[in-house]
C-alpha cells in the first residue's frame, strides 16, 4: 500500500515531466552547437574545409577518385622537374667522363669525379630540404586540427559519461603535440639532415656510402616505429581501463534509475537512449571529419615523398643503363633519405588516426 502510495505521489509530482520526451533528431544540431564541431574545420584552409564536407556528404567513386587526384597531383608536378634535372645531369656526367678519358689522364678524371658529385649533392639537397619542409609542414597541420578538435571530442566523450576516457584523451594528446614537435624539428629532422652530410662524405672519400649512414638511418627508422608503437600500446591500454570504468558507472547510473525510480525512472531511461543515439551520430560525423582532414593534410605530403623517392630509383636505373655505377649508389643513397623522411610522414599520420578511432571506440552512454 505504502509503495502503491509513493508511486502515485510521484506521478503527480513529476506528471508534467512524463509529457518531456525528445528524439535523436532533435538533439543532433543542439549537441553539435554545444560541442562545437565547426571548429574543427576552421584549424585549415577553406578549400581543405570545404573538401572534407564534400566527402562526408557525397562517398561515391567519382568523389573519391577526385579527391586522391586532387592530392596527387602536387605530389607529380613537384616530381616531373626532379626527375628531369637527374636525367640531365646523369647524361651530362656520361658526356664528361666519356671526355675525360679520351683527353686526359687519372688526375683529370678524379678532379672531375669529385667535381660532379659535389654538383650532385649541391643540386640535389634543395630537394631533400623541400622534403624536410613538407613533413614539418604536415605535422603542424595535424597538431592544429588535432587541438582544434579536442575541445569537441572532449565535450562528446564527457556528455557520454565517459570522463575518464576525455581527460585521459586530453592530456594524451596535448603530451604527444608538444613531444612530437619537439622530437620532429629538434631531433628527427637534423638526424636527416646529419645522415645526408654523413652520406655525402661517404661517397666523395670512398665511392660508397658510408656504413656509419646506414646505422644511423636504420636506428632513426628502427626508434620512430618502436616509440610510436609503444605510445600507441600505452594510450589504448590506458583508454580501455578508463572506458571500463566510465561504463560500469554509467550502467549503475541507468540501472538505479530505471529500477529505483517509480514511474520516471523508465522516462529517464528512453531519453538516454535518445540521448544516446544522438551522440553517437555527432562523433561518428565528427571523428570521421577529424580523419578527412588528417588525409587531406597527410596525402599531399606522403604522395610528394613517395614520388620523388620513385623518382630516384627511375634515374638510378637509368644511371646504371648508362654505365654510371657511381652515379646509380648515390641516387640509391638519397632515395633511402627519402624512404626515411616517408617513414616519418606516415607514422605521424597513422597515430593520429589511431588516435580518433580511439575516441570513436568509446562507449556511449551505458
Amino acid at each position: 500500500m505504502k509503495k502503491r502510495f509513493l508511486s502515485l505521489f510521484a506521478a503527480l509530482l513529476f506528471l508534467p515531466l512524463l509529457s518531456f520526451s525528445v528524439s535523436a533528431e532533435e538533439l543532433i544540431p543542439q549537441i553539435e552547437e554545444f560541442a562545437g564541431t565547426e571548429a574543427i574545420y576552421d584549424a585549415v584552409s577553406k578549400e581543405d574545409g570545404e573538401a572534407a564536407k564534400r566527402l562526408l556528404s557525397d562517398t561515391s567513386p567519382t568523389s573519391l577518385l577526385s579527391f586522391l587526384w586532387e592530392a596527387l597531383l602536387p605530389g607529380v608536378q613537384r616530381t616531373v622537374p626532379f626527375f628531369l634535372h637527374l636525367v640531365a645531369m646523369i647524361l651530362v656526367a656520361t658526356l664528361i667522363r666519356a671526355g675525360t678519358a679520351s683527353f686526359g689522364g687519372k688526375t683529370v678524371g678524379g678532379a672531375m669525379e669529385l667535381i660532379l658529385a659535389t654538383v650532385f649533392f649541391l643540386s640535389t639537397y634543395p630537394s631533400l630540404a623541400e622534403g624536410i619542409e613538407l613533413c614539418g609542414d604536415s605535422l603542424s597541420g595535424l597538431t592544429g586540427v588535432m587541438t582544434a578538435g579536442l575541445p569537441a571530442m572532449a565535450t562528446l566523450s564527457t556528455m557520454a559519461g565517459n570522463v575518464s576516457s576525455a581527460t585521459l584523451q586530453a592530456t594524451s594528446l596535448s603530451f604527444f603535440v608538444t613531444g612530437a614537435g619537439a622530437i620532429y624539428s629538434s631531433v628527427l629532422f637534423p638526424a636527416v639532415r646529419a645522415l645526408f652530410a654523413l652520406f655525402c662524405a661517404g661517397t666523395i672519400g670512398r665511392g660508397s656510402v658510408s656504413p656509419l649512414f646506414r646505422f644511423g638511418k636504420r636506428a632513426v627508422k628502427r626508434a620512430v616505429v618502436l616509440g610510436f608503437t609503444l605510445l600507441a600500446a600505452m594510450l589504448g591500454l590506458r583508454n580501455a581501463l578508463a572506458l571500463s570504468q566510465d561504463t560500469l558507472a554509467m550502467r549503475s547510473v541507468r540501472f538505479a534509475a530505471g529500477n529505483f525510480i517509480p514511474v520516471v525512472g523508465p522516462l529517464v531511461g528512453e531519453n538516454a537512449r535518445a540521448l544516446a543515439a544522438a551522440l553517437g551520430a555527432v562523433k561518428t560525423h565528427c571523428g570521421i571529419a577529424v580523419i578527412l582532414l588528417i588525409l587531406l593534410l597527410c596525402l599531399p605530403c606522403i604522395i610528394s615523398l613517395w614520388c620523388k623517392k620513385a623518382a630516384l630509383s627511375l634515374a638510378a636505373a637509368v644511371a646504371e643503363m648508362l654505365g654510371e655505377d657511381r652515379f646509380s649508389g648515390m641516387l640509391e643513397g638519397l632515395g633511402e633519405l627519402f624512404d626515411l623522411l616517408l617513414a616519418l610522414a606516415v607514422a605521424q599520420g597513422v597515430f593520429f588516426i589511431f588516435y580518433v578511432a580511439l575516441f570513436l571506440k568509446g562507449g556511449g552512454i551505458g
